[in-house]
């Protein structure tokens, strides 16, 4: 058995006027359009740093394997020397 507000929210449906309903709606299109819009410009920005930083990194990365050997280290071996000898394998 229905009560007397069972259908309150269809009436609520029914009677609510369309200026609110279109005012809404301009204002979460607005809000809908303004994520999308920074959401464009925040990626931008993001890929053309990123570009920038890649070419930078691949420059420094040229440069220095075209530069001369490298000093010595503080001990006065070569960074290319191993610290150890190597080790024999068990026979």
């Amino acid at each position: 058995m229905a009560g007397p507000l069972a259908f309150a929210g269809v009436i609520a449906v029914i009677v609510s006027p369309p200026a609110a309903d279109v005012a809404f709606y301009v204002v979460f299109g607005a809000a809908a359009i303004a994520f999308v819009v920074l959401s464009v410009i925040t990626l931008k920005w993001a890929f053309r740093r990123d570009l920038d930083g890649r070419r930078a990194w691949v420059q420094r990365q040229q440069s220095t394997s075209t530069a001369e050997a490298p000093p010595p280290a503080a001990n006065g071996r070569s960074p290319s020397t191993p610290s150890r000898t190597p080790r024999k394998p068990p026979s």
